[in-house]
């Protein structure tokens, strides 16, 4: 496309322009913490591109430019890693509306991204940004509309520590409040373990960048980001295989179904199999992206994205299957109450209905609203909200409407 075309065109005049000014000093010595006093000497190439802004555009039709590209690099040193974050003044090159609200990014050879660097003052002519990296750095201007507003409000740190509290109730009722939990919750109480790790490791990138001092321990978060993530989507998959089993064998006991299922091996396999993905990401993962930034990319993220769209179009079919199944079981009891009345074998299947149709829409269906491929911001907030929201939704209805846990 064109817009691949200008940006392919932008990484080759940004390439070039580094390694002409790379010629023009002498190599820099690999310390950890490089300043003026334990070097002899450093560089620091300083470059502003007037007319970039045509090529690197942003690929979000609500985002423009506010300012000429800036480039900031150390030729010819290997370590870049930054003790303190830099300040960068930029003159505002259009209007600004006071609805309008500024955002500070780097380029990564794809598109802006904003992890790293924020406003740290700003007025109608100049906005002063601060990052921890050194990259090619702009400001953009989020033209912000009725349905962003309500984006803003729902990725707000309230609604994802709302969703922590409830995952953490919701292991704590498992705990206390269970008498059968290492079989018949057990892929619960996994996936909720699971989610909760995520959503603790998934904060702000500038919460990381704060605490952590190297490279390398940001790889380690990621990988642990990644491992929890990949676990959240095969525990979904494993409760879902459960509900099916269950289903399928209504007339026995539900022990004797769980322990038929040979815990430690799904134990296994709901944890070697995001290992083994973990491994894989990090193989092929190139070592200069090895940097100081705590969160995926975008392009990081487009390897999960497959196996992820399995996961959940798996989920999707057996849940189908199971409302099937569960049509026709309801219709052979009711004959089969009509012969010889007994309610309960009902009640437990309308109880395994509601619980399966609740957690379809909490496990899995909401998340084919990231795949369709929309600019509606209502289908973004949709996902967003369900999203955060998953403990809220998995306490509601397997502890707040689970007999066993009303009746201690």
């Amino acid at each position: 496309t064109d817009l691949q075309n200008w940006t392919s065109f932008g990484n080759a005049v940004l390439n070039v322009n580094e390694q002409l000014v790379s010629k023009l000093v002498n190599g820099t010595k690999n310390y950890l913490n490089f300043t003026l006093q334990n070097l002899e000497s450093a560089a620091v190439a300083f470059m502003i591109y007037a007319d970039m802004k045509d090529f690197l555009k942003p690929n979000d039709q609500t985002k423009v430019l506010m300012s000429n590209v800036v480039s900031i690099t150390l030729p010819k040193t290997q370590n870049k890693w930054l003790i303190q974050p830099i300040n960068i003044t930029f003159k505002h090159i259009r209007e600004l509306n006071s609805e309008d609200t500024l955002s500070c990014v780097y380029w990564n050879k794809a598109e802006w991204n904003q992890l790293g660097c924020y406003v740290l003052q700003t007025n109608t002519t100049h906005t002063k940004c601060s990052c921890d990296l050194l990259s090619v750095f702009a400001l953009i201007k989020n033209i912000v509309s009725l349905f962003m507003h309500c984006e803003i409000v729902l990725n707000m740190p309230v609604a994802r520590g709302v969703g922590i509290f409830f995952l953490t109730l919701c292991l704590l009722t498992f705990a206390f409040c269970c008498q059968n939990l290492n079989e018949t919750n057990a892929a619960l109480i996994n996936l909720c373990l699971n989610l909760l790790l995520f959503n603790l490791l998934d904060q702000p990138d500038s919460f990381f960048q704060l605490h952590l001092q190297t490279p390398q321990a940001c790889a380690i978060i990621k990988s642990l980001r990644r491992f929890f993530f990949i676990s959240t989507f095969v525990w979904m998959f494993i409760e879902t295989v459960v509900i099916f089993l269950f289903l399928k064998n209504i007339s026995q006991v539900r022990s004797n179904l769980i322990q038929g299922l040979k815990w430690n091996r799904v134990n296994m396999v709901g944890y070697l199999i995001p290992v083994v993905v973990v491994i894989v990401c990090t193989a092929i993962t190139d070592e200069n992206d090895v940097n100081g930034e705590c969160w995926e990319t975008k392009d990081e993220e487009e390897k999960f994205k497959y196996l992820i769209l399995f996961i959940v179009a798996s989920n999707v079919l057996l849940y189908i299957i199971i409302t099937i199944m569960m049509v026709f079981t309801l219709k052979q009891l009711r004959n089969t109450d009509l012969q010889c009345p007994n309610r309960d074998n009902t009640n437990l299947v309308m109880r395994v209905m509601f619980k399966s149709l609740a957690q379809f829409i909490i496990l899995g269906c909401y998340w084919i609203f990231s795949y369709i491929p929309s600019d509606n911001v209502g289908l973004y907030n949709v996902f967003l909200f369900l999203n955060t929201q998953q403990g809220t939704f998995i306490f509601i209805v397997h502890c707040l409407l689970n007999q066993e846990v009303s009746t201690q």
